[in-house]
């Protein structure tokens, strides 16, 4: 658990012991973990740090990952020594011998292997006056790449997209105002907070509001009831799958889930029929979220929209975004026709 003014100071030190092991400015590390508070960090501190982030999913194995990070050149990987029955040092390290650039692996938890860099340690450096001023001029600017992800609904070796954070937190703003978060609300991420529509929510609005941040490690109906009962979760981040499992986990009624007041869809669609049965269930409005990493995320309805705005539609634009449909000869297709979805993102 951490307040929003320790994660300020834990991500400095942080950046400061990334730097200390010899990485520089836009050198890339590649980050492999579930949901926890080592990776919220990682992300802050590496942006202050001037080191660009690639994330990868953390059921991705040898066959997908050896790709990535010999075409990254990453330097060092943060990862766990063992997550849900599989050794995750024993993969890097033997993957370490065929790709020169991997100098380091970076070990989270309380026991680290032999061979490995603490992530706790690296997190308590202490720095001096000129260390803490020299993070000034390493951190990333918004109009700069700060991460990079792998895409969804690839075949064969996985592809990459750059993130920016700018567009990130102009759409931050823009959600903070259409799901009406304060500093009084608690958000429950039940999915990766590692790329995807919903990830938005939780490392871009959550801090720019305030409000609070819980992670479940891994999903379950049982695990979700659990966590908002406990810490009285007010908007719940799902994807269609996950809520299927919850109105349908046969203990559902056994927990208190009043805190509810938001459930936030994204990544792919939610059936009609599921958003009427969640809604009809947690007395909760179910608003839809929109976009493709390739591009961005690019629209969403909001708390405002009637329930059929809400479940039969994606909402409407971000600011700054022009969406069309366009034809096979690029015009305009009347509404209710099939046509590909482009986006244009001016945000001035």
């Amino acid at each position: 658990r951490y307040t929003w003014a320790e994660v300020k100071d834990q991500s400095v030190r942080l950046a400061l012991g990334l730097l200390k092991l010899g990485l520089a400015r836009d050198d890339r590390i590649v980050v492999q973990l579930y949901n926890c508070t080592e990776l919220y960090l990682l992300t802050v501190a590496c942006q202050k740090a001037g080191i660009i982030l690639v994330e990868i999913p953390s059921n991705f194995g040898e066959a997908s990952l050896e790709p990535i990070l010999r075409h990254v050149e990453a330097k060092a990987a943060v990862i766990p020594w063992r997550f849900r029955n599989s050794d995750f040092y024993s993969m890097f390290s033997e993957m370490k011998t065929r790709l020169p650039a991997l100098r380091q692996i970076i070990v989270t938890g309380d026991e680290v292997p032999e061979g490995a860099i603490s992530f706790q340690d690296l997190s308590s450096t202490v720095g001096t006056e000129h260390d803490l001023e020299n993070l000034q001029k390493t951190t990333i600017p918004p109009y700069e790449i700060s991460r990079v992800a792998t895409t969804s609904g690839s075949t064969g070796i996985p592809k990459l997209y750059e993130i920016i954070e700018s567009p990130y937190m102009l759409v931050g703003k823009n959600l903070a105002k259409r799901f009406a978060m304060t500093d009084k609300d608690t958000v429950g991420a039940f999915y990766s907070i590692m790329g995807g529509g919903l990830s938005i929510i939780s490392v871009t609005v959550t801090p720019m509001v305030g409000a609070k941040l819980v992670l479940l490690e891994h999903f379950s109906p049982e695990g979700f009831c659990k966590m908002v009962e406990r810490e009285r979760v007010t908007i719940a981040c799902l994807v269609p799958a996950q809520m299927a499992r919850i109105l349908d986990f046969p203990d559902l009624n056994k927990y208190d889930l009043t805190s509810l007041r938001l459930l936030a869809n994204s990544t792919a669609i939610l059936p009609y029929d599921l958003g009427l049965r969640a809604e009809e269930k947690f007395k909760s409005p179910y608003v839809n979220t929109y976009g493709a990493t390739d591009s961005g995320p690019m629209c969403s309805s909001s708390t405002q929209d009637s329930q059929e705005v809400r479940l039969r539609t994606v909402g409407r634009p971000y600011d700054g975004c022009l969406i069309s449909i366009l034809d096979e000869h690029g015009h305009p297709v009347p509404p209710g026709q099939i046509g590909d979805v482009t986006v244009q993102r001016n945000p001035y």
